[in-house]
């Protein structure tokens, strides 16, 4: 049996958490970054997945159920989102909601539709020179 390795990076707040996941290896693609919206602030009846830029709220349970599902979906691949739930029923399937969204540009650091708000220029030393090692690869 073959075994695929897979990292999460997670960067968390007290409210918030962004999570990316790449292969093994450096030359790897990052698979996707999900950004979820603010977490267990939503009603009971609000299930309905929705990706999309900007703020919204979503269950725990419906973040894990996602990233869970994104590592083996190719539709995943090189996207970033919002993750959040407004009032509707869950989806069934979640490779439709992937394969709705831009990918990201190879070697971007930027989401497709990220606003250039952090100029690389204003990065520390160490930050460029990571970031200059990873599009090199």
């Amino acid at each position: 049996m073959q075994t695929a390795r897979s990292f999460v990076g997670m960067d968390v707040h007290k409210e918030t958490i962004s999570i990316s996941v790449a292969e093994d290896g450096r030359n790897g693609p990052v698979r996707f970054i999900v950004r979820p919206g603010w977490f267990d602030y939503n009603k009971a009846d609000e299930h309905h997945l929705v990706f999309l830029q900007g703020d919204g709220v979503i269950a725990r349970s419906q973040i894990a159920e996602v990233l869970v599902h994104s590592l083996t979906s190719e539709q995943a691949l090189r996207k970033t989102f919002e993750l959040v739930a407004i009032k509707g029923p869950a989806q069934t399937d979640l490779d439709v909601l992937f394969a709705a969204l831009d990918s990201d540009p190879p070697k971007a650091l930027d989401g497709v539709r990220d606003t250039s708000n952090q100029p690389l220029d204003s990065e520390p030393q160490r930050v460029k020179e990571d970031l200059s090692a990873i599009l090199a690869t």
